[in-house]
């Protein structure tokens, strides 16, 4: 338990070191542009100056039939270039500027000035992208002739971004699914191999520092393929511990989990994690059918037994009610229950109502045998009822 708490202290401390050097590095950049800034208001200032000097000492030159100080010239040539290196960033959009293709500062939406061959600027969308790992629904590749489970994407497929799912193989019944409650028979609470699909929804917080880090990685392409590593990295770490019911139950624990390990990946990226979630688990067509197997024989079973409990006690019911009879029988003639018993057997062969007729009964030895029997033993519980009411 000390060890635990111990590393929890560490990765707070390393946290807020983290946080500390990145506000540290914020904070130059930021006089790092401002200064870039002031010299490029000082080459201004200093431009339109000199034409203002040259336009007093210098002679006029002629153009287009009429005289020009240069000064004023160049005063119109400064009003032409700044029209040039004047910019529009959009409402969704993000900018950054670039000196000689170095990240400077970052630039909001409206009208911004970058100066003309020297300055360059790039836009980013500023609105929150949504990333399901590891590609869109229409890209994953789930098998085909030859490969049902989809582990080999051909090449021809790879082309065009298709891409295997992200498979976990989940852990056997455990301790966990004790502490979930799960029962025992539920058909998800064991070891299986499926699909999980994480979403990840995310914007840029810091263009500077998103372009200084995620350049370094193969562009945004890079980030999303660290963003699904990580995602795998997670999953491994927690789902491979709990069976799928388990994980189903805690889907929602999990994916807090899972925010909180990416906030830690792309503290230093220049990016905000919205929201990371494990959007769904699902499982293919062969387990489903598989599992819907199970409950339909646990219910075939239960349906059986339910019916010969059924059968049985109305049989049960069946014999009391003519023991009963019999008994009735038996007090209100004042006779022995072999009498009653006799009669009732007499009747039952020789018919009532319309199917009272002539009847031959041919028998052999075995046939007499288990009819006596029968007397016998419905003789023998009309004696112990007998008993019992006196």
């Amino acid at each position: 338990m000390a060890s635990i708490i111990d590393e929890e202290v560490a990765a707070e401390a390393k946290k807020k070191e983290e946080e500390e050097k990145l506000a540290n590095e914020k904070k130059e950049r930021e006089a790092y542009a401002e200064k870039v800034k002031r010299v490029f208001l000082l080459c201004f200032l200093t431009l339109l100056g000199v034409a203002l000097f040259l336009n007093l000492v210098a002679e006029k030159i002629e153009m287009l039939g009429e005289s020009f100080g240069i000064g004023t010239i160049m005063f119109y040539l400064l009003l032409l270039y700044m029209a040039a290196s004047l910019r529009i960033v959009g409402p969704t959009e993000l900018g950054c500027r670039l000196l000689f293709g170095k990240p400077i500062d970052n630039v909001s939406s409206g009208l911004t000035f970058v100066p003309l061959g020297i300055s360059g600027l790039v836009l980013e969308t500023k609105l929150v992208i949504q990333d399901e790992f590891p590609a869109e629904p229409e890209k994953i590749y789930r098998g085909g002739p030859g490969d049902e489970h989809g582990r080999t994407v051909p090449k021809d497929l790879q082309e065009i971004g298709m891409k295997p799912p992200i498979r976990v193989t989940f852990s056997d019944r455990n301790k966990e699914s004790g502490l979930e409650e799960i029962p025992e028979n539920d058909p998800y609470d064991c070891r299986l191999t499926a699909e999980v699909i994480p979403v990840v929804r995310w914007r840029i917080d810091d263009y500077v520092l998103f372009l200084q880090t995620i350049h370094s990685i193969d562009g945004a392409k890079g980030a999303r393929k660290q963003l699904e590593d990580s995602c795998v990295k997670t999953f491994t770490e927690l789902l491979t511990k709990v069976t799928p019911a388990v994980a189903l139950r805690r889907i929602r624990r999990y994916s807090n989990e899972l925010h909180d390990e990416l906030e830690i990946l792309t503290n230093s990226w220049g990016i905000k994690i919205e929201n990371a979630q494990i959007k769904a688990i699902p499982f293919s067509r062969s387990i489903n059918d598989a599992v819907q197997n199970v409950v339909v024989q646990e219910r075939q079973k239960m349906a059986s037994i339910l019916e010969g409990q059924g059968i049985g006690g109305k049989k049960r019911a069946e014999l009391d009610g003519y023991t009963d009879g019999l008994k009735k029988r038996m007090d209100l003639l004042d006779v022995k229950g072999e009498i009653v018993l006799g009669a009732e057997t007499a009747r039952d062969i020789a018919g009532t109502g319309d199917k009272s007729s002539q009847r031959t009964i041919i028998a052999g030895s075995g046939g007499f045998a288990d009819l006596i029997g029968t007397a016998a033993a419905i003789a023998e519980s009309l004696k112990t009822k007998q008993e019992g009411a006196k």
